[in-house]
């Protein structure tokens, strides 16, 4: 049986993934938030993912009170980057897939288009500026990895 992480469980999304995966049967879902995982410690991250060996992890957890976050930078950047390299060094060498969900607040706002992932990205806020390091994080791993 596949075994799903999904970080982030009591969050809009992760509370509806949890809502939805009632439908999908074969997978073992383990649903976590910061009180049951710190992803923003990496050895805490690191024992959970090895001690349970999820093929997937879906990351839904995100600081993403967007006008709190300019007064609270430091905190931000912990959880919407720090926390993604966390996970991704965690995985490294092994054959689980992640999914991170990002922010289109990495973007300036200003295209009448919808952006695509080869937009060039242009955050204005700490929350923006956050979910783009995050992305940079794991980009800067999963490269080494191919």
């Amino acid at each position: 049986m596949a075994v799903i992480l999904i970080t982030g469980a009591k969050g809009q999304l992760g509370s509806e993934l949890k809502n939805v995966s009632k439908n999908f049967y074969g997978y073992d879902f383990i649903f976590t938030d910061v009180d049951d995982l710190d992803i923003t410690d990496p050895v805490m991250t690191a024992g959970f993912i090895k001690k349970n060996e999820p093929g997937w992890i879906i990351n839904c957890a995100a600081y993403n009170t967007v006008d709190r976050a300019e007064t609270e930078a430091d905190k931000v950047m912990l959880v919407n980057s720090t926390a993604v390299r966390n996970i991704a060094e965690a995985i490294r060498g092994s054959e689980c897939r992640f999914i991170h969900i990002s922010s289109d607040y990495v973007f300036d706002g200003t295209s009448c288009a919808p952006y695509d992932e080869d937009a060039s990205p242009d955050p204005q806020t700490a929350y923006g500026r956050s979910s783009l390091q995050g992305r940079r994080q794991l980009s800067a791993i999963t490269d080494q990895w191919l």
